[in-house]
């Protein structure tokens, strides 16, 4: 029988960043995911310039380097009547979910967490 210290339903960024959390402070944890990896999810793919540092905390600064994000550093607005505004950004990321939840559950897996895919 397996004991675990805690289970964690739904393998996405936040089910993936609290199982490599808690693995990385020594508990013994299993992440069911409904889904295999990779598979593809219907999102903004946009990482804020706050995500990083917590990336790095969850030691996946290799693994997000290796996967190439796109550096986002302007917007630009377009108003209905064709005017627009455009302003620079303090360097998000853009990184397709298909990509990020992949190398998450990797991460939590390497760390000694259950993944548990299609449950």
């Amino acid at each position: 029988m397996n004991v675990f210290d805690c289970l964690i339903v739904g393998g996405g960024p936040a089910g993936c960043s609290a199982a490599i959390t808690l693995a990385q402070r020594g508990l013994k944890v299993a992440l069911f995911e409904a889904k295999t990896y990779p598979h593809h999810k219907v999102c903004g793919e946009f990482l804020s310039p706050e995500c990083t540092p917590i990336l790095d905390t969850l030691g996946m600064t290799a693994a997000l380097n290796d996967l190439h994000p796109i550096t986002i550093d302007t917007i630009c607005l377009t108003a209905p009547d064709g005017a627009t505004w455009q302003t620079a950004l303090p360097g998000a990321l853009g990184l397709s979910r298909y990509a990020l939840d992949h190398a998450l559950a990797k991460q939590a897996a390497v760390l000694g967490v259950d993944v548990r895919e299609a449950t």
